[in-house]
């Protein structure tokens, strides 16, 4: 319990953390080249995924590069979206706060204490002002791919967004939806009973009916699922078991590997055959909240010091430095000192530098 419990409260710290450290720095991928945001004498600015500077730094404050280019930035008491390529400046309706959150091109922002979602390219609402959203739909949704869900009478509604209008998703049977993304459909009869539907061209094509309460699959074709006794095992497309191992906490399959967490409280990464593939000494912490499934990178601690690792056990950084890391993305994770948070770096996914601040070292 005090396992799971830590695991909960990962996720909710880093989710709070999303409103600090996105505004340090982010990134984001535009026409297949990732961007990230650097920091140089407290002024923000861009690279891309070589190191070359885009953008010199000349902002305050610096959010998320989404993937249509644009990202909220600040100068003084002005706010705008700002296209990294193109240099265009969208204006910010007057009367509402951003939250650095970004996802395909829209981010989250508050009015009036309710949350909602704007362009960032038009500058447009998406949401109508009688419309409940919170942040944990947000969340939840980029984790999604991109599906949210709205509260009517404490009924959800699913919806995605096309051309810059909310498209609500239909339930292909006669129960309401319980978990959604753009490619999988999961449904319940509310007595114990789910169904999980993939979208095949134009339509929903049943695969499977269970009563084990089931995720959502990510980037591949194995899904984990929780049972009555309170473990966790996963299932392939077909609704079969993938392998027989049961554990005590799972988390999604990506990059061909699942974090899960053993009856003896021991973190280790498995292939999708179950086997064990990353298991670090006790002394390490493993660092994966919720917004991370999908990174390839896993952020390790040993103490006061921080490392990175890939998800198939391959070490990039040792974790003897003393940094922690700041921004994390598919291809790409930023690390700054503990001693000094101007002194930043970026890895690319080989564990070289791509770019580094002045004054930047890695000692032990």
């Amino acid at each position: 319990m005090i396992k799971k419990i830590c695991f909960i409260l990962n996720v909710a710290l880093f989710s709070i953390g999303l409103f600090s450290c996105a505004s340090e720095s982010s990134s984001g991928k535009v026409k297949g080249t990732e961007y990230y945001s650097i920091q140089v004498s407290g002024l923000h600015g861009f690279i891309n995924a070589k190191g070359d500077v885009m953008v010199e730094p000349k902002f305050d404050t610096a959010s998320t590069v989404t993937s249509n280019g644009y990202a909220w930035v600040k100068e003084g008491s002005n706010e705008y979206f700002f296209n990294i390529l193109s240099r265009e400046k969208v204006e910010i309706p007057k009367g509402i706060t951003i939250i650095p959150i970004a996802f395909n091109g829209f981010y989250l922002y508050l009015k009036d204490g309710r949350e909602g979602i704007i362009c960032s390219r038009e500058g447009d609402f998406i949401l109508k002002e009688n419309e409940y959203f919170s942040l944990n739909a947000w969340l939840r949704g980029i984790v999604a791919g991109g599906v949210w869900f709205l509260e009517f009478d404490n009924e959800r509604k699913f919806f995605t967004i096309k051309k810059g209008e909310k498209e609500f998703v239909q339930s292909p049977d006669d129960y309401s939806i319980f978990k959604a993304s753009r490619r999988n459909i999961i449904t319940t009869d509310g007595e114990g009973a789910y169904y999980l539907y993939e979208r095949m061209k134009d339509k929903w094509e049943f695969l499977f009916e269970t009563t084990r309460e089931i995720y959502l699959p990510k980037d591949n074709r194995v899904l984990y699922y929780s049972s009555v006794e309170d473990e966790y095992g996963f299932l392939n497309m077909e609704g079969r078991e993938a392998f027989s191992s049961r554990f005590y906490y799972a988390y999604s399959f990506a990059f061909e590997s699942a974090l899960v967490v053993d009856k003896k409280n021991r973190e280790f990464f498995i292939d999708t055959n179950g086997e064990k593939i990353l298991s670090l000494d006790d002394d390490f912490l493993y660092l994966q909240p919720t917004m991370n499934f999908l990174k390839n990178f896993t952020i390790v601690r040993k103490g006061d010091y921080y490392g990175v690792v890939r998800r198939n056990g391959e070490v990039l950084v040792e974790p003897y430095q003393d940094f922690i890391w700041r921004d994390i993305t598919k291809e790409a994770v930023e690390l700054f000192s503990v001693r000094n948070e101007k002194q930043t770096a970026w890895f690319n996914n080989e564990g070289e530098i791509v770019w580094k601040s002045d004054g930047f070292v890695l000692r032990k």
